[in-house]
């Protein structure tokens, strides 16, 4: 589905018939998934979780390895910057 808009900030800012267009896609995707198992074929999707949602971050991945695309995962809990970060707040509160 192309789309002129390229990020998605607020849902207002996307027209109803953008989203009916998006809906009817993935109603034709859930019925005939062969029909897009290469959809993504070539694609990586990066993903960036501020906290830990195990079952979102599941469900994406598996919508993208059935497009078959390939997935790039960063954590941001477990990262130094992160726990760094923490440590400042912490100290700043003290």
């Amino acid at each position: 589905m192309y789309s002129e808009y390229q990020h998605l900030i607020d849902l207002n800012d996307y027209p109803v018939s953008w989203w009916n267009g998006l809906i009817n896609l993935g109603e034709e995707i859930k019925n005939n998934p062969a029909e897009f198992a290469h959809e993504c074929e070539g694609q990586i999707m990066a993903t960036l979780f501020y906290e830990p949602s195990t079952r979102t971050q599941m469900s994406f991945q598996t919508a993208m390895l059935r497009l078959g695309g390939r997935i790039i995962g960063f954590d941001i809990l477990q990262t130094h910057l992160f726990q760094r970060a923490k440590v400042l707040r912490i100290q700043q509160r003290l």
